[in-house]
């Protein structure tokens, strides 16, 4: 047995889907002894945080890497996308030549087109884990329209070279799919962002802090609000919150420009673990647009440590409804900021009402406990999803 896992990034890469990818396949490779496992990457750089924190693959000695030159066109939007489709092609077919079961992420973007020519092509069973869907993440970034004619297109060709298996982040994420593609193959859920980890000592600053602290690490791009962020900075009482702030990405520079170095704002690199232990809660964002097209994995991480979350963004999405109460949610408006007094007026309320609820022990005490519960119903759910996942890969059924 052949399994090929696929994705534009692996460690010692720091970028998180180059790390679930790796964590999949350290399993696969524990419970299918007999089966060789292999990883297909470019040999490029995430392009987010410059920290190299990454683990080395487990199981190195049974887990082979693969890696292909990363195509270059130079550094414009449109010349890194054409670069990131052609390097998409080309992973497929190596790994569809090579294996008899491709799991593949969906970075780079188009990849699941590109597998499924070439999965129908080599006569190979495919499984694709959907961390961001394409193409809708085009129309949810404004590149494109849904009724466009190569929109259209892709949506069909999705359709009609479905994977035989869908692994998706959520529930959510997996009946959105299934609406909207029409998609009737096997799905399972395997949440991403998931760990394991021991409660370290309050760094120095912590002891010595009685604000409410408020994180922020990580990714905000185009998925994200750096708008709906600033303003929860802006109207946050300065003597009563801190916000600890660590983002990088496409809107992150936006967010930096407007709130400047606000008094109650500490900006760094990067937020260490125990920084991120003892934050009161994570803030976590995910644009209206973009619901279901990803799920961001910093809810799970923040459960995993024991803290709730701040979640900006839509009630339906995962990454709220996983937490079951772990947190405070600020729903992202209907309308841009100064289109619609009324919708940024609830906002607002919706923003205060937050606050005031996080500044409030007992509340905080609460969502605290329900954190700690979401991780251990999470950590179920994710161990049913890859019993299943393996028991497909041995039987082609799940």
């Amino acid at each position: 047995m052949r399994i090929a896992l696929l994705n534009r990034f692996c460690p010692p890469d720091p970028a998180p889907t180059g790390q679930a990818m790796a964590e999949l396949a350290t399993e696969i490779a524990a419970a299918l002894p007999q089966a060789e496992v292999r990883i297909f990457s470019t040999a490029g750089r995430y392009r987010g945080n410059p920290a190299s924190s990454a683990s080395p693959i487990g199981a190195a000695d049974r887990i082979a890497v693969t890696r292909i030159r990363q195509t270059d066109f130079g550094s414009g939007r449109s010349a890194r996308l054409a670069a990131s489709l052609l390097d998409g092609l080309r992973l497929a077919r190596r790994a569809a030549s090579w294996a008899d079961t491709v799991i593949s992420l969906t970075d780079p973007p188009l990849q699941g087109y590109w597998m499924g020519r070439a999965a129908r092509r080599h006569r190979v069973r495919w499984a694709e884990w959907t961390m961001d869907l394409y193409p809708e993440a085009f129309a949810a970034a404004g590149l494109a329209r849904p009724s466009h004619p190569v929109m259209r297109a892709l949506t069909a060709a999705h359709r009609r070279r479905a994977p035989d298996l869908h692994i998706c982040l959520g529930t959510g994420q997996l009946d959105h799919l299934r609406r909207s593609r029409g998609a009737n193959c096997d799905g399972i859920v395997i949440p991403a962002g998931l760990f394991e980890s021991e409660p370290l000592d309050p760094p120095d600053w912590r002891r010595n802090e009685d604000r409410v602290v408020l994180a922020y690490a990580g990714n905000l791009g185009e998925a994200h609000s750096a708008e709906l962020v600033a303003r929860l900075i802006e109207r946050a009482p300065p003597d009563r919150f801190l916000f600890m702030l660590a983002p990088h990405g496409a809107r992150a520079a936006a967010l930096r420009q407007r709130v400047g170095d606000a008094p109650h704002t500490r900006w760094s690199d990067r937020l260490d673990a125990a920084a991120l232990d003892h934050a009161d809660a994570h803030i976590v964002s995910l644009r209206r647009d973009w619901t279901h097209v990803c799920v961001p994995s910093k809810a799970l991480s923040a459960f995993s440590r024991g803290r709730p979350v701040l979640f900006l963004g839509s009630a339906d999405s995962d990454s709220w409804r996983f937490g079951g109460g772990a947190g405070w949610l600020v729903p992202e408006p209907a309308h841009p900021t100064g289109a619609n007094g009324l919708a940024d007026a609830a906002t607002d309320a919706a923003i205060d009402a937050a606050l005031a609820a996080i500044a409030d022990p007992a509340e905080r005490a609460a969502a605290t406990e329900a954190a700690i519960a979401a991780h251990a119903r999470l950590t179920v759910l994710r161990s049913e999803g890859l019993n299943r996942l393996i028991a497909w890969l041995r039987n082609s059924k799940v």
